[in-house]
């Protein structure tokens, strides 16, 4: 009977553990969540979805139709991609909604429907004053990075009276809009606006930065550090999806590893509020490993695109949960945004005050200016341990995870970034495309090898006929005027910048920081290599800086400039141009950002590449 009793106590304590566990997670008020183009109801094992025929949501549809994708990719989910309301005519959702904060987030598949072409979707989306998207290429977008469907987060507060309405509007007489799902969800004001707050770190700026409710945000990246990615229906209630920081995160050190962190999750944490992130965001993080020497030559460094011309915010998450780490001062590290310093001696023990466990978090804004007619700029988030074995006990630093959000501009709402460009893709690629792979395996085997074959003959052509070119008019070309002089490293060559971009000492010293041996991302008996900015920190390059005493000379650095000026190929990495200022021997490429083939095919961590990538 005691054990009875024993037993029924224990399973009544569990549940009441259960029940207030979930009582701190965040239960939103509204929750909107339509599948366009459908009917009834429907669920994709996260969310019920309802449909939007002839539902009170839709307004001012004439001329809109329901629509099923002619082809479905086995990849992509059922609901909501496969339905979708089009129109070549302008249509509105509304949604009766309390004021306040909401998360609106937009799906679409960009396919094939029923007399709608995939490449005519061209559109904009309003919601209430502001202007998410803007003459949306739907296609382009989904080419340019790779996927098959789009998913857009956005941030907007409605006033007292308001209700919240999207419009989408054709771009021009034969385009269309069209939208797959639709989901509307209230949130707290205060998770990111800034609310009787006094405001936080601008950068290049003497002023802090508040982030009020008539700005709408746009969240572009939402990662987790040194873990696997956390779906929506295991955040802390607002259904946000943390993804993994592959594709993001850029390993110079080979011991930039995970943090052993809790992995079984039996370590105490907090967060306050609760709904700020899921508590799993923390249990993994990224760091430098306990290399002090190699950590003190290198940063972790993360990339991401962005578009120029707009304010950006970054919030950074922190828990310390490094069982070495147990006191202010232990670890201590810089946190550098856009080339930029955020952050200096940033100690999250400090931040927690001296509470393992504790999770806190740094926002940071920056704005990224634009630069002609650049649509893209590569944003950096770097952070460097702080070095001097006086101030800190490990030369180390690290993240768990990280939110980008860009702000709608103050005068026009505006929000909408440019279209990419069009994938380029060689002329052959066309022609690969109806080569099919035949059931049987050696057939198979048989298209791969003269594939690979056909390639390797072809940039093998390509190479002697620039060879050939080469001696034919060796006579001719620009460089006879230097061959028939006795050009030395210390004098000072004036090459044509009609072969390639001619930098001066300046510029390459801007980009390199002074040549800082943090960015030395390779090295040999040539010298080094480094990786840069140029064009005002919006495109990163590789800086060869050849050694005065390595084996090539002044004539082998002419020399090469001049091949590789005329060796252009979409799978060669490219010159962009040099500097000799100074006796100085520096060659500039396209920055590799994930590394050459090799690393990719031999003796790698890295996701296998496809036969299709290979080819």
């Amino acid at each position: 009977m005691a054990f009875l009793t024993f037993t029924a106590s224990f399973i009544l304590l569990f549940f009441l553990l259960h029940f207030v566990t979930h009582l701190l997670a965040y239960t939103p008020e509204e929750v909107f969540t339509i599948n366009c183009g459908s009917t009834g109801n429907s669920s994709d094992g996260q969310r019920r979805w309802t449909g939007d025929a002839d539902t009170k949501y839709l307004s001012f549809q004439d001329g809109s139709v329901s629509g099923k994708a002619t082809t479905q990719s086995p990849s992509t989910n059922q609901i909501p991609f496969s339905t979708a309301r089009l129109s070549r005519s302008q249509f509105n959702y509304s949604f009766h909604v309390s004021a306040g904060t909401k998360f609106v987030r937009l799906f679409f598949y960009p396919a094939e429907y029923p007399s709608f072409p995939r490449t005519d979707a061209s559109f904009s989306v309003q919601s209430n004053q502001f202007t998410l998207l803007n003459a949306f290429n739907a296609s382009l977008n989904a080419d340019a990075q790779a996927t098959d469907t789009i998913f857009k987060e956005y941030v907007v507060n409605v006033n007292d009276g308001e209700r919240l309405i999207l419009t989408f509007t054709p771009s021009y007489p034969n385009s269309y809009a069209f939208i797959n799902g639709i989901e509307v969800l209230s949130m707290p004001t205060d998770l990111y606006y800034t609310v009787d707050d006094t405001g936080f770190t601008f950068i290049d700026s003497n002023t802090l930065y508040s982030l009020g409710t008539s700005f709408a945000l746009q969240t572009e990246y939402r990662i987790k550090a040194g873990g696997p990615e956390i779906p929506p229906q295991n955040d802390s209630g607002l259904f946000r999806d943390w993804t993994d920081e592959q594709g993001y995160f850029i390993k110079y050190n080979p011991k930039n590893n995970d943090l052993p962190g809790d992995m079984d999750g039996k370590m105490n944490i907090t967060v306050n509020p609760d709904y700020v992130a899921p508590k799993e965001l923390f249990r993994t993080a990224r760091n430098m490993g306990r290399n002090a020497t190699l950590n003190k030559m290198s940063n972790l460094t993360w990339e991401f695109p962005v578009d120029a011309g707009f304010t950006y915010v970054l919030r950074l998450h922190f828990c310390e949960l490094d069982p070495k780490i147990n006191e202010i001062g232990d670890r201590q590290f810089f946190i550098y945004i856009a080339n930029r310093l955020a952050g200096r001696s940033v100690d999250v023990m400090s931040l927690s005050q001296k509470q393992k466990g504790f999770a806190v978090e740094r926002n940071y804004a920056v704005f990224i200016p634009k630069n002609g007619t650049q649509k893209k700029f590569n944003l950096l988030l770097e952070m460097h341990p702080k070095e001097s074995a006086a101030e800190t006990k490990y030369s180390d630093a690290f993240l768990n995870g990280l939110e980008i959000f860009k702000i709608s501009e103050a005068g026009s709402n505006n929000l909408a970034g440019p279209n990419p460009d069009p994938v380029q893709t060689p002329h052959n690629s066309i022609s690969g495309q109806n080569v099919k792979a035949h059931s049987g395996s050696g057939t198979t085997i048989i298209d791969v090898v003269v594939g690979v074959g056909i390639s390797v003959v072809f940039i093998s052509l390509v190479i002697l006929l620039v060879i050939v070119l080469r001696r034919k008019r060796s006579t001719k070309t620009n460089f006879k005027d230097y061959k028939s002089k006795s050009f030395t490293a210390t004098q000072k060559a004036s090459l044509p910048s009609n072969i390639c971009r001619n930098f001066s000492l300046v510029e390459i010293e801007a980009a390199t920081r002074d040549f800082d041996e943090v960015l030395i991302v390779g090295a040999g008996g040539f010298g080094h290599v480094y990786k840069g900015y140029i064009d005002g920190g919006s495109s990163p390059v590789a800086i060869k800086r050849l050694k005065p005493e390595s084996q090539q000379g002044a004539q082998e650095f002419l020399n090469e400039i001049e091949m590789l000026s005329q060796l252009r190929h979409f799978h060669l990495v490219s010159l962009i141009g040099y500097c000799n200022d100074n006796n100085e021997m520096i060659l500039v490429y396209d920055f590799m950002a994930r590394g050459t083939l090799r690393d990719h095919l031999y003796g790698t961590d890295n996701p296998p590449l496809s036969w299709k990538q290979r080819l």
